[in-house]
């Protein structure tokens, strides 16, 4: 299995895994890197299978309608409670996709909305998550808007820490440039996390109630977008 990562200016992350029959599933595609992923799956021959949303974005444009216009025989999914309206799959908990080589399983992940989902993704002996705007490389998604909901968030950061310490975690958004890490090191380098870890639930939810920054720019007509 391979992951190609595209990082836009705006910091968020799509991803395209492919299995070694040149299938392939594409995970939050962003408008701005459509082009760049459309180069690779014709460079490459690649036959795509799936395109995930692991939530409906509200801070980006998402390009899944896109992909389905150029490639119908793709199927689109999100979490079964999105709003969205081209939701083919109406992914639910533990639902599995499998492309040779490949097992995906769908976790419901509320907290940050609550729709929003990860991605686990099994081949061979190597486990990988795709954890969305839930877990970021130093911190979580906030949980103040669409629904969130900050102990569930906590619970959805503990299933996380179910999985092996070597598991690669693939957020949603990165701002330094960095589009991978481990489970191991952010349960010591990550703060957030670090308090789910030691079981300080009460301490993680009143910091979490507390954190409302600012919505994001075009959140109304991002959110319109992706919900169509």
């Amino acid at each position: 299995m391979t992951t190609t990562t595209f990082l836009s200016t705006q910091g968020v992350i799509s991803f395209l895994i492919t299995n070694s029959q040149n299938e392939s599933i594409l995970i939050d595609p962003s408008y701005e890197m459509a082009q760049k992923i459309v180069s690779t799956i014709k460079q490459k021959n690649l036959i795509l299978k799936y395109v995930l949303d692991t939530h409906t974005h509200a801070d980006y444009f998402s390009s899944r309608a896109l992909f389905k216009a150029l490639y119908p025989d793709v199927k689109v999914g999100l979490s079964e409670f999105s709003p969205t309206k081209d939701n083919e799959l109406k992914l639910k908990d533990n639902d599995i996709l499998e492309i040779q080589d490949i097992k995906l399983t769908a976790w419901q992940a509320h907290g940050h909305t609550n729709e929003s989902m990860i991605f686990v993704v099994e081949n061979e002996d190597k486990i990988t998550v795709f954890s969305g705007d839930t877990l970021f490389i130093g911190g979580t998604g906030r949980s103040d808007f669409q629904l969130g909901d900050s102990q569930l968030l906590y619970a959805s950061l503990e299933r996380i820490l179910s999985l092996p310490e070597n598991t690669v975690v693939y957020p949603g958004h990165n701002y330094q440039g960095q589009v991978k890490t481990t489970i191991a090191v952010e349960k010591i380098t990550n703060p957030r996390f670090k308090l789910v870890v030691e079981g300080k639930k009460a301490e993680f939810v009143s910091l979490m109630q507390a954190h409302q920054p600012v919505k994001p720019e075009l959140f109304e007509e991002s959110l319109a977008w992706n919900s169509i």
